[in-house]
């Protein structure tokens, strides 16, 4: 993320253009000053623990997909908590958009998704978003659901 485009910072990083396509269907063209500053400080590559506390708006979202996305290229799974069951239906939608294309699978735990809980159990996610009830029950069950997990996004 040197350069405001999304799409030339994709290709400087080597990641697949259709990302980069999927980004531009989304409408997301040009980073936020905070995405700009995330990139710069390293969050995606330093492997450490990142709290990040921004205004609505300030693209807290984008910065946790593209660490979501390093993690997800690595083969790690990501588990994305949502606060509400509309922001992760629509979390859901939106990263699938992304994820889909580059042959990797999301999943959403909402309690109101049609997805079947057999399937989220058995690992058959690269990303999951669940709501915070819908995780815990979910690890109270499978204590090692984490497992290859590489990622945990809190929102």
């Amino acid at each position: 993320m040197t350069g405001e485009s999304i799409i030339a910072d994709c290709r400087r990083r080597g990641w697949p253009a259709t990302l980069a396509r999927a980004w531009a269907r989304r409408g997301l063209r040009r980073w936020t000053p905070l995405q700009r500053a995330a990139w710069r400080a390293g969050l995606d590559t330093s492997g450490e623990d990142w709290l990040i506390a921004a205004p609505t708006s300030a693209g807290k979202g984008l910065v946790a997909e593209v660490v979501s996305l390093e993690r997800l290229f690595r083969g790690e799974k990501v588990l994305w908590l949502a606060p509400t069951r509309a922001l992760a239906e629509a979390l859901w939608t939106d990263l699938s958009l992304t994820l889909e294309p580059l042959g990797l699978r999301a999943a959403c735990a909402s309690g109101d998704h049609p997805a079947p809980d057999g399937a989220i159990e058995r690992g058959q996610w690269d990303l999951l978003v669940a709501v915070y009830e819908k995780a815990l029950q979910w690890l109270v069950r499978q204590p090692d659901g984490l497992a290859g997990g590489g990622l945990v996004v809190a929102d």
